[in-house]
Protein backbone atom coordinates (compact mmCIF):
# COMPACT_ATOMS: atom_id res chain seq x y z
CA UNK A 1 0.00 0.00 0.00
CA UNK A 2 2.99 2.62 0.88
CA UNK A 3 4.75 1.20 -2.15
CA UNK A 4 1.50 2.34 -3.89
CA UNK A 5 1.63 6.15 -2.02
CA UNK A 6 4.93 6.66 -3.01
CA UNK A 7 4.98 5.85 -7.08
CA UNK A 8 1.95 7.73 -7.45
CA UNK A 9 3.07 10.68 -5.42
CA UNK A 10 2.09 12.92 -2.18
CA UNK A 11 -0.19 15.32 -4.57
CA UNK A 12 -2.05 12.54 -6.07
CA UNK A 13 -2.32 10.94 -2.30
CA UNK A 14 -4.38 13.94 -1.30
CA UNK A 15 -6.10 14.36 -4.13
CA UNK A 16 -7.18 11.23 -3.70
CA UNK A 17 -8.26 11.61 -0.25
CA UNK A 18 -10.27 14.70 -0.94
CA UNK A 19 -12.05 12.47 -3.59
CA UNK A 20 -12.71 10.35 -1.02
CA UNK A 21 -14.35 12.39 0.69
CA UNK A 22 -16.74 13.57 -2.18
CA UNK A 23 -17.39 10.04 -2.85
CA UNK A 24 -18.70 9.25 0.73
CA UNK A 25 -20.66 12.64 0.29
CA UNK A 26 -22.78 11.39 -2.25
CA UNK A 27 -25.27 9.52 -0.36
CA UNK A 28 -26.53 12.63 1.59
CA UNK A 29 -26.66 15.04 -1.43
CA UNK A 30 -29.93 14.39 -2.39
CA UNK A 31 -33.30 17.01 -0.62
CA UNK A 32 -33.25 19.99 -0.14
CA UNK A 33 -29.95 22.29 -0.37
CA UNK A 34 -28.94 24.01 3.19
CA UNK A 35 -28.08 27.39 3.49
CA UNK A 36 -25.86 27.12 6.70
CA UNK A 37 -24.25 24.66 8.61
CA UNK A 38 -21.98 21.69 8.27
CA UNK A 39 -25.33 20.22 5.87
CA UNK A 40 -24.30 22.84 3.39
CA UNK A 41 -20.92 20.50 2.18
CA UNK A 42 -23.49 17.46 1.03
CA UNK A 43 -26.20 19.45 -0.51
CA UNK A 44 -24.41 22.71 -2.28
CA UNK A 45 -20.44 22.23 -2.02
CA UNK A 46 -19.92 19.23 -2.94
CA UNK A 47 -21.89 18.46 -5.91
CA UNK A 48 -20.44 21.97 -7.26
CA UNK A 49 -16.63 20.43 -6.83
CA UNK A 50 -17.88 17.08 -8.82
CA UNK A 51 -17.87 18.47 -12.24
CA UNK A 52 -14.43 20.11 -11.75
CA UNK A 53 -12.76 16.84 -10.84
CA UNK A 54 -14.72 15.10 -13.97
CA UNK A 55 -12.45 17.23 -16.00
CA UNK A 56 -9.25 17.55 -13.76
CA UNK A 57 -8.87 13.69 -13.54
CA UNK A 58 -9.09 13.28 -17.46
CA UNK A 59 -6.33 16.21 -17.90
CA UNK A 60 -4.32 14.34 -15.59
CA UNK A 61 -4.96 11.21 -17.37
CA UNK A 62 -3.89 13.00 -20.89
CA UNK A 63 -0.66 14.33 -18.98
CA UNK A 64 0.06 11.13 -17.40
CA UNK A 65 -0.32 9.50 -21.15
CA UNK A 66 1.76 12.28 -22.53
CA UNK A 67 4.69 11.40 -20.18
CA UNK A 68 4.37 8.00 -20.00
CA UNK A 69 5.01 8.11 -24.03
CA UNK A 70 8.62 9.51 -23.49
CA UNK A 71 9.53 7.59 -20.18
CA UNK A 72 11.53 4.44 -20.26
CA UNK A 73 12.12 1.49 -17.85
CA UNK A 74 10.82 2.27 -14.02
CA UNK A 75 9.20 5.37 -15.33
CA UNK A 76 7.15 4.44 -17.61
CA UNK A 77 5.61 1.21 -15.35
CA UNK A 78 5.30 4.30 -13.03
CA UNK A 79 3.18 6.11 -14.87
CA UNK A 80 1.26 3.85 -16.11
CA UNK A 81 -0.05 2.94 -12.13
CA UNK A 82 -0.47 6.54 -11.97
CA UNK A 83 -2.51 6.53 -15.18
CA UNK A 84 -4.61 3.42 -13.78
CA UNK A 85 -5.16 5.15 -10.35
CA UNK A 86 -6.70 7.95 -12.25
CA UNK A 87 -8.88 5.65 -14.20
CA UNK A 88 -9.79 4.05 -10.71
CA UNK A 89 -10.48 7.44 -9.15
CA UNK A 90 -12.61 8.34 -11.88
CA UNK A 91 -15.00 5.67 -12.51
CA UNK A 92 -15.40 5.38 -8.81
CA UNK A 93 -15.85 9.46 -8.27
CA UNK A 94 -18.70 8.96 -11.17
CA UNK A 95 -20.59 5.80 -9.97
CA UNK A 96 -20.90 7.45 -6.71
CA UNK A 97 -21.96 10.72 -8.09
CA UNK A 98 -24.30 9.35 -10.69
CA UNK A 99 -27.72 8.18 -9.48
CA UNK A 100 -27.44 12.14 -8.13
CA UNK A 101 -27.11 13.68 -10.87
CA UNK A 102 -29.53 11.41 -12.96
CA UNK A 103 -32.00 12.74 -10.96
CA UNK A 104 -31.12 15.96 -10.94
CA UNK A 105 -31.29 16.23 -14.62
CA UNK A 106 -34.43 14.12 -14.54
CA UNK A 107 -36.30 16.77 -12.56
CA UNK A 108 -35.01 19.74 -15.24
CA UNK A 109 -35.20 17.88 -18.05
Amino acid sequence: MFSLFRKIGPLRVMHALFLLVLVLSAPFAGGESARSGWAMWPTLIAPALVPIFVFVLPLDMTMTAIGRACAEGAERARLTTVLTFDVVLLTVLVGAWMPFFLKLFAATG
